[in-house]
């Protein structure tokens, strides 16, 4: 009991202390409330932008308050309620305590706004008239209505905005260099998640084919894996690639590209799913890369010169240098989407190479 009383003790002492430390070392700034969610890569982020507004800033302090957001959780982002973050940020705006910049949930953006809890930011930034939050970070962020610092925190917010911009682009060409020049001279499920996207990159930079870069998100955790998307000039998703992994990136277990069905009537994009096939064999198969991809097309009943989507609709597996490859179309996506499929890991069978592939009954 005496050793739990006096490190309870030592527990307090040390709280007031750096309470004490910290009053001094923002005494006479003002202090501005920062509420965001996301993974520990938007923390850093956050930390690291604040740190350089501080250095233009040294008269304003942020706290920073990042709330974790589960794996599990990643998809209620976009779609729903963020637990813990939501509702402790409710709480705060109904005891009218709600941080000065907040991230507001994409799906709920609206409720705030009519309710008046966000400063339209026209005047404020330079903004076109009804916007309300800008992007930070992969989040969108606002100004709450009942901040008693709009002016810093509007500089806050316009920083903040403009270093995403910044990293994200510096970030993009960190990519696009790797590409050049860490061409991974092994078979593309050997490797790494990471030596598999330079690999990719380096093929489809080779072809000139700059809708098919795969920038990793910068903000995201994949445990499982990494995962992207591909759209079209007005935004929409048209072809998904997707890198599954069970140790967090240290090996590779399956590759899968999706490819929209209600997208198969538009040549353009038809022919960047050709040269996105063609990549997935290369990266994955060595010797593809090096001689071409035809002899694993010719098994899949695909090919180049004429190619279409019937070979999706084929049934079974092909084995070539131990990879196994099949096709899928189309089948329906998790939200619902008609999609054709192409999937390749490594095989667990003893025959190097065979084809048991072939049109279901009534396709043939």
């Amino acid at each position: 009991m005496r050793i739990r009383r006096v490190l309870y003790c030592i527990m307090v002492i040390l709280f007031i202390g750096s309470s004490i430390i910290m009053a001094a070392t923002n005494e006479g700034k003002i202090v501005l409330r920062l509420a965001a969610y996301g993974s520990y890569r938007m923390s850093t982020f956050l930390e690291d932008s604040v740190l350089a507004f501080n250095e233009l800033y040294p008269d304003i302090y942020v706290e920073i308050d990042v709330a974790p957001v589960p794996l599990a959780a990643q998809s209620m982002v976009n779609t729903g309620f963020i637990l813990g973050y939501e509702h402790r940020l409710l709480v705060e705006f109904a005891a009218n305590d709600s941080p000065d910049v907040f991230f507001v949930p994409p799906s709920r953006g609206g409720l705030y706004r009519e309710n008046g809890e966000l400063i339209e930011l026209s005047t404020l930034m330079n903004k076109l008239d009804d916007i309300y939050t800008v992007k930070v970070g992969n989040g969108n962020a606002g100004i709450s209505s009942q901040t008693k610092h709009v002016y810093e925190a509007s500089l806050l917010l316009e920083f903040l905005e403009k270093y995403s911009i910044d990293y994200s682009a510096r970030s993009k060409q960190e990519t696009l260099d790797r590409a050049a020049y860490d061409l991974v001279d092994i078979s593309g499920l050997d490797g790494t998640v990471d030596d598999y996207i330079v690999t990719w990159n380096f093929i489809i930079m080779a072809k000139n084919c700059e809708d098919l870069i795969f920038f990793p998100d910068l903000f995201t955790e994949y445990d499982t894996g990494y995962s992207t998307s591909f759209r079209t000039t007005k935004g929409e998703h048209f072809l998904f690639a997707n890198i599954n992994s069970s140790d967090g990136g240290a090996t590779i277990d399956v590759v899968r590209l999706a490819f929209k069905l209600s997208f198969v009537e538009d040549p353009y994009l038809a022919n960047l799913l050709k040269e996105a096939v063609d990549t997935l064999i290369k990266v994955v198969d060595l010797d593809a890369r090096i001689n071409g991809s035809e002899t694993v097309l010719k098994g899949l009943g695909a090919n180049l010169d004429d190619f279409n989507f019937h070979f999706f609709n084929q049934m079974g597996y092909y084995v070539h240098n131990e990879i196994q490859y099949y096709t899928l179309g189309p089948v329906l996506s998790g939200s619902g989407q008609a999609e054709y499929q192409i999937v390749c890991r490594k095989s667990q069978l003893e025959n190097k190479d065979y084809q048991r592939r072939s049109y279901p009954p009534n396709l043939q």
